[in-house]
């Protein structure tokens, strides 16, 4: 009805891709464009609907006209990370470097830190790449397989006599291979349990150092901390050095070992396991799952014996043909990973994809070929030939994006002249770590300079938090011990509980305001009020991140660095209700309490103000006194020995904060400790 509009033209578009028509998402980007030429949403869109059709080159042309409409002052739309993407995705790697590493720092978006840190991790520089990679829980992908413990995570904490609970996420490959740290959490003195899905339960009974697997359905909650596998490197430091690669860490179950090997009895000289498809709900299996008649050229070799291991949908390719003599297919017969796991301990080699059976493979100690799409997932890093995860892997990467042919062309040479390790005849293994034949490789990027200010992100006693490790009270706090100052927020939840209407001016990331959205619930409201414009960003991001509809982030249009008559809002707001009004450290206290007189006449608020200056506490004090309110000391430790990451050491030397506490002097209250000093009259 209005063709000219807009937004629902991007709308429709979005419905578009949302329901995996790309083309027609393409023709509503464009149609939005011919309406607003000069609006970068349609051209970001554009390229995504480009690049799910792999018109990636052009897509690359519609992600730069929106990053050069994206002058930097929204910083919600993301330009530049959309087009780091499309550089990584024509392997212009390098520029895709400098661009995130250009712009993270003051537009710190979740999936930019989270991508960036995939980029790290091909390029082998892991140890600056985890924290990075911790990002995937701020990405809508993840939100809503966040754990609900109200457990600490492991992130070093010492662990003698403690039990931590191993949770595994994403992808069964992704488990397979990060649960090599067992044994390493085990050595360090810990009870080591298991959460994984049903098909991995009796493989984590195989692995060393597991002493117990939570079956399916079961969570209990008698343990000290918990570690999502993919955190597992990041928890240990892992750097290219110190990967913990000592195969096999999984162990075959003697009993299923004997079931298959009375199964397979040999008939050839070499048996090898074919896999070639990963799971298909995998945003990037087209890439790098392959029917199985691509294949073929394998079964044309003699004295070897094909065994197929197969599962899920793609076993069907199987379905209709005649097998040939050398080929047996096993895959329907598998019941879960275990399985196959006692059929590869009766093969001499894997031949498979990027896949969960590659894992496997590897994690045995078996000689495992994986076939590489490009560009390959970061596991495998750039242009390399091994892994240094797997020292029994070896890798046949494409040498042209989407030609398998040559791969496989390569496979059956390789496989031709082949022998087992254990063969007299053997040839000498796959060079290690070097660069792999016909395969463009590149010099690392030197490491983000130190003086690059990016944002991390930790698992909070109130969440999930971005935060400015740069910060060295706030950030380095929730950093160590995963809250800060919380017996701050312990008091103003007596003085304001739940249903209380609450104003935190100065609110930073939101580590306080986050804490104040659960204290009053749903019932109750949060305004949280920020002008710098690095920590206005992290500060909408934490709230969207976490869900909390009760909090409204102020001001809502493009932040600028803060200024005094920018921070006389709480008149100007007309508030009908406020209970509690906190003030932050970055804020100037006289100046929100100058625009606040008629609030605080008003309303009565509680008054919770952050001192950094001991100099100019008692003239505050004084201040608020003429506004009808009695008055206290209140000096917080840093270190809150009951602190949520269960951290006994004090990092900050017995430092503390200086804060007023001022109340209504009709109010009456008996919830003030007595570490809290009041004022004379």
């Amino acid at each position: 009805l209005r063709n000219e509009d807009f937004d629902a033209w991007l709308m429709l578009g979005n419905c578009r891709l949302e329901q995996k028509d790309a083309t027609a998402a393409e023709s509503c980007f464009r149609a939005a464009i011919v309406v607003a030429p000069d609006r970068a949403a349609a051209w970001s869109n554009l390229g995504f609907a480009l690049r799910r059709q792999d018109r990636l080159a052009e897509a690359v042309d519609a992600f730069e006209r929106a990053y050069g409409l994206d002058h930097g002052d929204e910083g919600e739309v993301g330009a530049y990370f959309n087009l780091a993407v499309g550089y990584a995705d024509v392997d212009r790697i390098d520029d895709a470097f400098r661009l995130l590493e250009t712009r993270l720092p003051q537009y710190p978006i979740p999936d930019a830190h989270f991508n960036y840190g995939l980029l790290l991790l091909g390029a082998g520089r892991l140890q600056e790449a985890w924290p990075h990679h911790e990002f995937r829980w701020l990405t809508k992908a993840l939100a809503a397989d966040r754990p609900a413990y109200g457990m600490p995570a492991w992130t070093g904490q010492p662990l003698a006599e403690r039990t931590v609970l191993i949770r595994a996420e994403q992808g069964l490959g992704d488990t397979i291979q990060f649960l090599r740290y067992a044994r390493a959490l085990k050595a360090r003195g810990a009870a080591v349990w298991l959460k994984v899905p049903p098909e991995l339960e009796d493989v984590g009974r195989q692995t060393i150092g597991i002493d117990r697997v939570l079956p399916h359905g079961e969570t209990a909650l008698d343990f000290d901390f918990f570690v999502h596998t993919m955190s597992l490197p990041a928890a240990f430091e892992t750097s290219l050095a110190t990967i913990p690669s000592e195969v096999p860490y999984i162990k075959v179950d003697s009993a299923r070992r004997d079931k298959w090997r009375g199964r397979l009895a040999r008939t050839s000289p070499l048996q090898v396991g074919l896999a070639w498809a990963g799971n298909p709900g995998h945003d990037r299996d087209r890439y790098r799952s392959i029917p199985f008649r691509m294949l073929s050229p394998l079964l044309t070799l003699e004295k070897i014996r094909f065994v197929c291991l197969q599962k899920g949908a793609a076993a069907r390719d199987l379905e209709g043909i005649a097998l040939p003599s050398n080929l047996v297919d096993v895959g329907p017969k598998l019941d879960d990973f275990a399985d196959t796991a006692a059929v590869i301990d009766d093969l001499d080699l894997v031949v498979c994809v990027d896949t969960a059976v590659a894992h496997l493979a590897g994690a045995l100690g078996k000689p495992v070929w994986v076939m590489l799409q490009t560009p390959g997932d970061w596991r495998w890093m750039d242009g390399r030939d091994d892994s240094p995860w797997y020292p029994t892997m070896r890798l046949f990467r494409q040498r042209q994006r989407g030609d398998w042919a040559e791969v496989i062309a390569r496979v059956v040479a390789a496989l031709r002249a082949w022998r087992p390790p254990n063969d007299a005849r053997a040839l000498p293994p796959a060079p290690s770590g070097g660069v792999a034949a016909g395969v463009a490789h590149r010099t690392p990027l030197a490491a983000a300079p130190p003086e690059a200010n990016y944002s991390a992100v930790a698992q909070t006693r109130h969440g999930f938090l971005q935060y400015l490790p740069s910060e060295p009270l706030e950030g380095r706090a929730l950093a160590w011990y995963g809250e800060y100052l919380e017996p701050q927020m312990n008091l103003l939840s007596r003085l304001a509980g739940r249903g209380a209407a609450v104003a935190e001016i100065g609110a930073g990331v939101g580590a306080h305001a986050t804490a104040l959205s659960r204290i009053v619930g749903e019932e109750g409201s949060v305004i949280a009020y920020e002008t710098r414009a690095v920590h206005l960003r992290i500060l909408r991001q934490n709230v969207r991140a976490n869900g909390l509809n009760n909090v409204t982030v102020l001001p809502s249009g493009n932040a600028t660095e803060p200024s005094g008559p920018a921070l006389a809002i709480i008149d100007a707001l007309r508030l009908d209700r406020l209970d509690l009004l906190k003030l932050g450290p970055s804020v100037a206290a006289f100046d929100v309490l100058t625009g606040a007189e008629q609030s605080l006449w008003r309303l009565r608020p509680v008054l919770f103000v952050a001192v950094t200056n001991e100099a100019e506490f008692t003239p505050l004090a004084q201040h608020v006194k003429q506004f009808g309110y009695r008055c206290w000391r209140m000096e917080t430790p840093l270190h809150h020995p009951n602190n949520f990451n269960r951290r006994d050491a004090d990092v900050f030397n017995g430092r503390a904060t200086l804060a007023l506490l001022a109340l209504p002097e009709e109010t009456e209250t008996d919830v003030i400790p007595e570490t809290c000093i009041e004022l004379a009259p």
